[in-house]
């Protein structure tokens, strides 16, 4: 008989192969279902832990520009961040479920999500809030204008320490008592001469004596000139800096507040240096930050503990009255230097001293005093101007580096200064105002201190002005790390980890 084919049949060789191939597609299909699945958690555990960031701190964004995830009053609320974490990626791996009820290919079950990695506004010393202050100024000013910045800043800055240092010699505790010293002598010789018989005399110079020198001011006007500056420097410098001292701020830290208080949580896990925010350019915008964010004597807030914010992050006084006071002492340290300088090139000025000495000298009888008297009143003046320079800056005008001729105080123009104070301030358009001397403060104060006080009045200001007496910055997440356990159609066990923070590089 004639064979036939038989349609349909396959030979062993056929099927053996089959076997061979159906393997290779599982394998396949494994790979590509575990590939997936990889993507797919890691892409839900981004995008979670993306809207978990989302959530961050309204008030303290509002009031200081800086992102933080918000916790409670024992520190980081880590319940809350992984239960926002597990909803939200929950959402990812089963994009379909809530729509249509079907799963999605691959079926991926979330077995378990945990942190691995966090940080504070308050970690690394406080650096971390400080580095982010200064990425938002790098993000928000231009490049050219902090370099052109940080040019007059830091130019004006490091002529500080030698005008503080030099105010600070100006007038001492032995010039000032050699002041004291010749007023008495003066007093004690007038006094002497009214007790003197009205028939007497004056004793007859010898042949020998030289002539007496006739000083060209007289003892009453250089006398009204020494009393002028005695009460300068008997008088408080902050009455006398302010034009309203009952307008100064009374306001003080609540009982028990300070930045030691402030116990930052422990980080966890592994950390990237934040950085150092100390020299430099970041350190000029960190100040620029700090004058922008809080409050000054020339523009107060209500809306905190404290109404001269600024001065409380330099001094690190209780009270806004203290904190003001060594601001003023600081201010008129500078810019008694600044007078001394001036001063002393000034061949005029120095005249007047001179005249001036000669005459209180010879009213009281010790000629030989004259060149060191002279000395004491040019300081005694400087300190004097200083004092003005200040009282102008507090109201609100601006002061030169350095006085030229017309524009600074004069022997002459000295008794205005306990009568019309005001009628002797002049505003200069290419001075430096208050706040230009407070950013030169900022730029040379103790980084450490920063470190410790701009946490802590942050955590003052947003406790009383948005009336949250349980905020606390060291409990504010500024960086978190998490890993998501998932399984992979119930065969492959996966660990994805998720990392973000507002910082950049952290």
């Amino acid at each position: 008989m004639p064979s036939r084919a038989l349609r349909g049949s396959i030979t062993v060789f056929l099927s053996l192969c089959s076997l061979v191939f159906l393997t290779l597609f599982a394998a396949v299909f494994s790979s590509v279902a575990t590939a997936s699945g990889r993507v797919l958690a890691a892409n839900a555990l981004d995008q979670a832990v993306y809207s978990l960031l989302s959530r961050y701190d309204r008030d303290l964004w509002g009031s200081f520009d800086l992102f933080a995830l918000s916790g409670n009053e024992n520190g980081p609320d880590f319940g809350r961040c992984l239960s926002d974490v597990r909803e939200n990626a929950e959402l990812i791996l089963h994009p379909g479920t809530l729509l249509t009820g079907y799963a999605a290919w691959p079926d991926l079950v979330m077995e378990g999500v945990s942190v691995t990695a966090a940080g504070t506004l308050c970690g690394e010393n406080g650096d971390a809030l400080l580095r982010q202050a200064v990425e938002f100024m790098e993000d928000t000013l231009g490049v050219q204008a902090v370099q052109l910045l940080s040019g007059s800043v830091w130019r004006d800055a490091s002529s500080l320490s030698s005008l503080e240092k030099a105010g600070e010699d100006a007038v001492t505790e032995e010039k000032d008592a050699l002041l004291r010293d010749i007023e008495k002598a003066r007093e004690e010789k007038a006094a002497g001469s009214a007790s003197a018989p009205a028939g007497a005399a004056p004793q007859a110079e010898t042949q020998d004596a030289p002539p007496a020198h006739t000083p060209s001011l007289s003892g009453e006007e250089a006398g009204r000139r020494l009393g002028v500056l005695r009460k300068m420097r008997a008088s408080s410098l902050l009455t006398f800096a302010v034009r309203d001292p009952d307008s100064i701020s009374g306001s003080s830290l609540p009982e028990g507040f300070a930045p030691s208080s402030l116990s930052p949580f422990p980080a966890v896990g592994l950390q990237r240096p934040a950085g150092s925010a100390e020299h430099g350019t970041d350190r000029l915008l960190l100040s620029e930050y700090l004058l922008r964010h809080f409050a000054s004597f020339r523009e107060p807030t209500k809306t905190a503990s404290l109404a001269y914010q600024t001065e409380y992050l330099l001094f690190g006084k209780k009270s806004d009255t203290e904190n003001l006071e060594e601001c003023v002492r600081s201010l008129h340290r500078i810019r008694c230097g600044a007078a001394m300088i001036t001063f002393l090139s000034d061949g005029k000025t120095m005249q007047e001293a001179r005249s001036t000495a000669e005459a209180l000298c010879a009213s009281a009888g010790i000629p030989e005093l004259t060149p060191a008297l002279s000395a004491v009143l040019i300081g005694a003046l400087a300190w004097t101007q200083g004092a003005l320079d200040v009282r102008a800056l507090l109201a609100g005008f601006r002061v030169p580096l350095l006085h030229r001729d017309g524009t600074q105080l004069t022997f002459e123009t000295l008794p205005l200064v306990l009568s019309e104070p005001d009628t002797l301030l002049r505003d200069d358009p290419s001075g430096l105002g208050y706040e230009a001397y407070l950013r030169m403060l900022l730029c040379t104060c103790n980084y450490q201190e920063l470190r410790e006080r701009v946490p802590a009045m942050i955590e003052d200001t947003i406790r009383v002005r948005y009336a949250r007496p349980s905020f606390r910055i060291d409990g504010c997440l500024d960086m978190i790390e998490l890993s998501m356990d998932v399984h992979i159609e119930e065969m492959l066990h996966v660990t994805v980890v998720g990392r973000q923070s507002y910082r950049k590089g952290a």
